[in-house]
């Protein structure tokens, strides 16, 4: 019987401004010692535009609702909406496989 591993787990760093990991073969072989497969990532949003990046904050981290970050950022509803959509396409891009 053939044995099937689960897809590899991404794990690393999100966040805007940051640098990457000095230890990202570390925690992969800490990972594999446990039987995971582990893919280690960078994803800066400052690759987003400033305002998506802020929407991302406000409403991934901050848990605000799509009024509240038009509010926060002084641009309609709308903005936010479709720089969420925008984001979120980029982020599940940046998560997929690579």
């Amino acid at each position: 019987m053939k044995r099937v591993l689960p897809s590899p787990y991404l794990v690393g760093l999100i966040g805007a401004g940051i640098q990457a990991s000095r230890t990202p073969s570390m925690h992969e072989h800490e990972a594999a010692q446990w039987g995971l497969h582990c893919e280690y990532r960078l994803i800066d949003l400052e690759k987003l535009s400033p305002r998506q990046c802020q929407v991302v904050e406000l409403r991934y981290f901050g848990g605000l609702s799509v009024e509240e970050t038009a509010e926060n950022l002084k641009v309609s509803p709308d903005t936010v909406a479709r720089d969420w959509r925008t984001a979120k396409a980029w982020l599940y891009q940046q998560l997929g496989p690579q």
